[in-house]
């Protein structure tokens, strides 16, 4: 059969093939015996928190003002402190040292809130924080979608060396196109490569669809495209009662019991 675009009909598409490609230098296949020989000789991951399992990439959402961002902040500074525990659950992680990215607040607003936050520690705990919890100033773009932009990320990954990354929020990294499959799937590819290359634990705060207080909390009503669900380690979700107290709640978990 004549191939188009001005190709010999004695040409086939097996010799259009380069076969003197070279060949990488690692296997992308092995048996389940080899794999399972390798990983029982290797560390155990353990779960920083909750459904968190340490070098994955998971989601904390909910609806606007129900504290997503100050659990986040409490959380970081609570493992920067070198504490065990927060809100009554383990913290379990060696490298203490957390990157807060935040791409919606002006510093002043969101340092003197942290300012605020930090009356909850003791003096030790706050030198122990004000050494390991770094924040974004001014000069990080509030927009992360081109290739420069996230080079600003993975620069301050490579200079920092964090055990978590927090980024606020997902939003700012799809150029306001969260609903298109190809830009939720090239920010979540992004993100998830980060704890395979830098040996850290990504958090994203997002947003939830609309959503009022008398509603379950569910994958249906993860803002965006489901790409963005299927791409996700673990997923909590924040929200409230009918009587306003705020509640913590798995979504899905890939590594924990998510019931």
């Amino acid at each position: 059969h004549p191939l188009k675009g001005g190709i010999s009909k004695n040409n086939t598409v097996g010799s259009l093939i380069n076969t003197n490609l070279s060949k990488p230098n690692h296997t992308v296949t092995s048996t389940l015996g080899n794999m399972i020989n390798r990983v029982i000789t290797e560390p155990p991951v353990k779960m920083i928190y909750s459904v968190i399992k340490e070098y994955s990439t998971g989601l904390l959402y909910g609806v606007a003002k129900t504290g997503k961002t100050i659990f986040c902040e409490n959380l970081g500074m609570s493992i920067a402190a070198g504490r065990n525990e927060f809100l009554g659950a383990p913290l379990s992680i060696e490298n203490r040292k957390v990157l807060f990215l935040s791409l919606e607040e002006h510093y002043n607003g969101r340092t003197n809130r942290n300012l605020s936050q930090l009356n909850d520690f003791t003096n030790n705990e706050k030198q122990l924080i004000n050494e390991n919890y770094f924040v974004a100033t001014e000069n990080l773009p509030k927009q992360i979608v081109s290739a420069d932009d996230w080079n600003v990320i993975i620069s301050e990954i490579e200079k920092i060396e964090p055990g978590i990354v927090i980024i606020d929020s997902l939003t700012r990294l799809v150029n306001d196109q969260i609903e298109q499959v190809e830009f939720a799937k090239t920010a979540m590819l992004r993100l998830r490569e980060i704890p395979e290359k830098y040996q850290t634990t990504v958090i994203v705060i997002h947003h939830s669809t609309k959503l009022d207080y008398s509603q379950p909390m569910t994958l249906q009503n993860v803002a965006g495209s489901r790409v963005i669900s299927q791409e996700a380690d673990f997923i909590i979700g924040i929200n409230k009662t009918l009587s306003k107290q705020n509640y913590i709640k798995i979504i899905s978990a890939r590594y924990a019991d998510d019931n």
